[in-house]
């Protein structure tokens, strides 16, 4: 750190996925006059991903900075089952990462203030280094491109050869993906492939299909998921309920193809390709342990039977800007808290993981969801959201088990190692 530019920021957020960007938008709304630093390693914001959620997944006072991030929105969706469908009217929202990291740029500085403070970012760029100095500051050392204002950012810039910068600041809150796993045979995950396709002709749907579940059961509970997002563009998806996160994809893609085939949807161009695998964990997430403040699936704060991290990230962030001064022990705190407060509503769903994964016969586990598809919507509403009562739980589980009695409570009281693979998040 040999006589470096130094560069002063209240805030710096490492990392430009999901959860920085989000934060980075939350900041500008409720606190402009915050500078800030966003640090992202890649050339690109958001990567190459499609976030999507339900209403009831939106806190209230987060909706005025959220919602114009949003790239699809529909009033309804519908699951088909072999013996059971179902259209829920209740709305569906869609976020394209391309938009998003589009839209970032016009969000930030639109804060009803006189004098907002343009945020900063750095794309291909990492922190190499960092230190407390005497004032209790952060001092951190980064490398690669410099800051440019976000409005100014393109997704494609070049990686910049350049001298390490030395950036001072308040506070630092990491922001980074899934860390690796010590052992993903202790997890189950959700895993697909998607295309998003421009058709020949256009199609007839009209709101999202959340599952199809009309197709043979091979590698777990498998369904597809289709979102239209004209009247001849969609995105499909191939996805499974595995015990493994292989993927074979090209044989997945030709599923695809065919599966549209049997929509009548005739594929003319593949606009985009999309591949994933979500852990999901059979005992509760914990909390990840670091210097700094972690933020998004970097801090193992996601449903444990979806993987998704996107209402629990808007949660946290709202929390943040409501109940912390954003100095690092005051968001650490409110991380803590909700944590706490979430505990007991992740052991029931990891609980529910072990009866899919550890109970359920592969091929049958579709019986699981096909079941929970015919109770309120305001309680599956809740269950996407994380946020079941105790009321919920027993709804979810009275009646026969789909699945044989004695394995279903050999599962419950099964406890895996997936506790000891929380890692934690190094700086």
């Amino acid at each position: 750190m040999k006589d470096p530019k130094v560069e002063h920021y209240d805030l710096v957020i490492v990392g430009g996925g999901l959860a920085g960007g989000l934060f980075l938008t939350a900041l500008q709304h409720h606190h402009p006059h915050i500078s800030t630093l966003l640090v992202e390693r890649s050339p690109q914001l958001g990567g190459n991903h499609t976030w999507c959620l339900h209403e009831g997944d939106i806190p209230e006072r987060s909706r005025p900075w959220f919602l114009p991030l949003l790239s699809h929105s529909w009033d309804r969706y519908e699951v088909f089952f072999p013996s059971h469908h179902r259209v829920l009217e209740r709305s569906y929202h869609c976020l394209k990462s391309e938009d998003f990291a589009a839209k970032i740029a016009s969000r930030c500085g639109s804060a009803a203030t006189s004098k907002p403070t343009p945020p900063l970012i750095r794309l291909n760029s990492e922190v190499t280094g960092w230190k407390k100095d005497s004032d209790g500051e952060t001092l951190l050392e980064i490398r690669g491109q410099g800051p440019t204002p976000v409005a100014a950012s393109k997704p494609t810039l070049p990686v910049a050869a350049s001298k390490p910068t030395l950036v001072r600041c308040h506070s630092v809150i990491m922001a980074g993906g899934w860390q690796p796993l010590a052992d993903p045979k202790s997890f189950g995950w959700q895993k697909f492939v998607g295309l998003e396709v421009r058709l020949q002709r256009p199609h007839d749907l009209r709101w999202p299909i959340l599952k199809d579940v009309r197709v043979p059961q091979i590698d777990g509970y498998r369904f597809f998921y289709t979102l239209p997002f004209s009247s001849d563009q969609l995105l499909i998806e191939d996805t499974y309920y595995s015990n493994h996160p292989g993927l074979r994809v090209e044989r997945i893609e030709r599923e695809i193809y065919q599966y549209a085939e049997r929509q009548g949807w005739r594929i003319g161009e593949v606009l985009r390709r999309e591949t994933g695998a979500l852990p999901l964990a059979m005992n509760p997430p914990a909390m990840a342990v670091s210097e700094w403040p972690v933020l998004g699936a970097q801090s193992n704060y996601f449903h444990p039977v979806t993987g998704y991290t996107l209402p629990f990230t808007l949660r946290m962030i709202q929390d943040l800007m409501d109940h912390s001064n954003l100095t690092v022990p005051s968001m650490q705190k409110v991380m803590q808290l909700n944590f706490h407060r979430d505990e007991r509503r992740f052991r029931f769903l990891a609980m529910l993981n072990r009866m899919m994964f550890l109970a359920a016969k592969s091929e049958t586990r579709y019986r699981i969801l096909e079941r929970f598809y015919r109770l309120p919507l305001p309680l599956i509403e809740r269950f996407y959201s994380g946020k079941v009562s105790l009321f919920d739980q027993i709804r979810i589980l009275a009646g026969k088990p789909p699945v044989p009695l004695g394995a279903a409570l050999k599962a419950v009281r099964r406890q895996t190692k997936v506790d000891e693979n929380s890692p934690a998040a190094s700086p």
